[in-house]
């Protein structure tokens, strides 16, 4: 996209191809590393069924406790839970900039993350 693009499309485009190109980024970066993904759905109990393992780090159960009670609160506001995703699902232009641009990226991320 050019930049003057940029001033004449809807803002849910906008995001959704901002965010379309930070996965993309993902992908790349992921090709031939030794890293892994994680999706955001997994959290956070992927930082001791996965994360943790990963890098080897072996923690007490008293340790795991104390990460589990803070993973889960909300890292922005640690006044409430940490939850998983939105309640709403979105303006139909939301949904329909996210199918164009975003979820062909998403089904790529997660495909990669499972090993398909």
């Amino acid at each position: 996209m050019k930049r003057d693009e940029v001033y004449e499309i809807e803002p849910e485009e906008y995001c959704s191809r901002v965010l379309a190109r930070v996965c993309e980024a993902a992908l790349r970066h992921n090709k031939g590393s030794r890293g892994m993904m994680i999706n955001y759905a997994q959290l956070p109990e992927a930082v001791l069924t996965h994360i943790l393992d990963f890098f080897g780090v072996e923690i007490t159960d008293s340790k795991k406790e104390a990460l589990l009670t803070v993973a889960r609160l909300d890292a922005k506001n640690p006044s409430f839970a940490f939850e998983r995703g939105s309640k709403r699902n979105g303006t139909e232009a939301i949904r329909a900039a996210v199918a164009r641009w975003l979820l062909p990226v998403y089904e790529q991320l997660e495909a990669t993350r499972i090993g398909t």
